[in-house]
């Protein structure tokens, strides 16, 4: 299992860690299953997913439609799930999820967080963003905030002179988030 964290400072940023980190897939059988609160970033990373696949359809949550699909410009099928409107499964709705969960395809799930994935018999990648507020910095303090996100950049090699300055009891900009990866 891998485990990472890595700081988005902006949108842009959290598209291009997703496109990143789909052209290193060496193989895209794969679910990838993204969560965080209504806002955190999810359809953003799921752009840059579909940026780092050749998609040049936009991505936008398909929350009504449920599942939206794709081919990649080499044919290989990409499905687009959107759980957020959904609150219980019905064994139906649970053998049909299971189904395309399954299949020969890369399955990209926003809003993965409501029901039990676990039991997928395919490699998956899990996706935790979490938006960066003081909320986190009261329940941390500050200093605890400012060591959390320096010892994420130094892990992320991230250049220094994009390095943000905190004042005390702020957390200057309001569009970071942690983006938690784990791969399994």
């Amino acid at each position: 299992m891998i485990r990472e964290k890595i700081l988005s400072k902006s949108p842009q940023e959290t598209i291009e860690i997703a496109r990143k980190l789909v052209l290193s897939l060496e193989d895209r059988n794969i679910n990838i299953f993204i969560s965080g609160e209504l806002g955190a970033g999810k359809t953003h990373f799921t752009k840059g997913i579909f940026q780092g696949l050749g998609i040049s359809s936009e991505a936008t949550s398909p929350t009504f439609d449920l599942l939206v699909s794709y081919e990649t410009p080499d044919r290989f099928k990409v499905n687009h799930l959107d759980l957020y409107r959904l609150n219980i499964l019905s064994f139906e709705d649970e053998v049909w999820l299971a189904e395309i969960l399954e299949e020969k395809s890369l399955n990209v799930v926003e809003w993965a967080d409501k029901f039990d994935l676990e039991n997928i018999h395919k490699k998956c990648i899990y996706i935790k963003i979490e938006k960066l507020t003081n909320s986190l910095q009261n329940e941390l303090g500050f200093e605890e905030v400012k060591e959390y996100l320096e010892d994420i950049e130094r892990r992320n090699n991230l250049d220094k002179s994009s390095e943000q300055s905190f004042d005390e009891g702020f957390i200057n900009d309001k569009e970071e988030r942690i983006i938690n990866i784990h791969i399994y």
